[in-house]
């Protein structure tokens, strides 16, 4: 089988250096002022078929676009903590346990 969509990553810096060690080519650097129109975009590139974005980073999305995460069935959005909340136990378990209940699948290092 032959799978050609892309696993992006939205996120702080230090949120997407992690994704970068594991392999993760399609890392988008932002803040809580432009990861609404980066979500935007990579939301509209059909090759991208898992979107991991930063929870918090999220807050100040319009409704608009809070309800187009909600619905989208393409690509799977997950939700992940950031450095702060992860830090702090306001999110519970780790990343890979994230993706694994949104999408089914386990990541293996």
């Amino acid at each position: 089988m032959d799978f050609k969509e892309k696993i992006a990553v939205i996120g702080d810096h230090d949120t997407i250096a992690g994704f970068a060690l594991a392999g993760v080519n399609e890392l988008i650097s932002v803040n809580s002022q432009t990861c609404e129109e980066a979500f935007l975009k990579t939301i509209g590139r059909s090759e991208i078929g898992v979107l991991i974005i930063q929870d918090d980073l999220t807050r100040n999305f319009s409704h608009r676009t809070k309800k187009a995460m909600e619905t989208l069935a393409r690509p799977v959005i997950v939700a992940v903590p950031g450095k702060s909340e992860a830090l702090d136990g306001k999110k519970s378990g780790n990343i890979a346990d994230l993706v694994k209940r949104a999408i089914g699948i386990e990541l293996k290092a």
